[in-house]
Parts: structure tokens; sequence; C-alpha cells
């Protein structure tokens, strides 16, 4: 609710989207944006579709889009939760930080929330590992994020990326 109430109306981001391929396509979009940020009102219209979007043609775009990143960006077990595949070349190209972008706006602009990540996504690893003097007690974590590397204090910037 909080994070709601922070939406300022004086500025959209207007986004007209194409109902083929959508996901690929709007990652890319996204990150090339200025104003799509979760205070900016998103204002979606379809392609070849009429329609003034009043708040449903935005809610299905981003569950649209937060059910095409989890099938695009994540993988592993529905249950458990899911991770972030390891592809270095979305991490490159800014993907991932685009769909924590859309993650944000769909939260504070009542679209769904993507549900599917594994805890670690939301706890503080990243600052863990940033603070460590030794990576003992984080081998575990590591793994499951999907490093394959060895695991010590030399090839931090390594574990660091990998997460």
């Amino acid at each position: 609710m909080w994070v709601r109430s922070q939406v300022d109306t004086d500025k959209t981001f207007d986004l007209c989207v194409s109902q083929e391929n959508v996901v690929e396509r709007c990652l890319k979009m996204w990150k090339r944006q200025k104003n799509g940020s979760p205070v900016n009102p998103l204002k979606v219209t379809f392609l070849g579709e009429p329609g003034l979007d009043t708040g449903a043609l935005r809610k299905e775009f981003l569950s649209a889009m937060v059910a095409g990143i989890e099938k695009r960006l994540f993988e592993g077990d529905g249950e458990k939760g899911k991770m972030p595949k390891y592809l270095l070349n979305d991490l490159d190209d800014e993907l991932f930080r685009a769909a924590g972008e859309i993650f944000a706006v769909s939260i504070a602009q009542g679209g769904p929330a993507p549900r599917y990540l594994q805890k670690w996504c939301h706890s503080s690893l990243i600052q863990a590992i940033e603070e460590a003097d030794d990576m003992t007690a984080h081998i575990q974590d590591v793994v499951d994020c999907g490093y394959t590397g060895k695991i010590d204090m030399e090839h931090k910037d390594s574990i660091l990326r990998t997460i």
C-alpha cells in the first residue's frame, strides 16, 4: 500500500506493445525507456486493438509480463521457488534489471507480484558475500544460485556476478 501511495500521476509511462512475442520485445523496450518507474503510472496500448487503458489493459500486460519473465529468465521447481537462469548475455543486456523494474511497477500499480522466486532471491546474500572474509558459511547458497566455480575469496567477484 505504501508503494502504491508513492505513484505520481503527473508523469505517465505510455507503452504501445504488440501481442506477438510480448515478453522479449517489452524487456528490450523497457531497458531503453526513461519513465518506466514504479512512481510513473503505466498506460498500455496494444497495437491494432481499440481500448483506453483505465487499468485493465495495464493489469493484462503486467500479468503477461510477470508470467513471461518467469518462463524466460527463471528456472527450477515451482514448489521450492525458481531462481534466475545463469544467462550472462541477459545479465549484460540488463534484462534482469528490466525484469526487476517491471516487477516493481506491477506491485506498485495493481498487477501481480512474482510469486515464484526462491527465498534467497529476497535475501541479503549479495551483501553477505560482499562483507564476507570467508566463504565457508555461504557455500550452499552460492551453489544454489548456480555458481559452478571454486568458492573462495579469490573468486568473490565471479560469485557476486553469478548471484
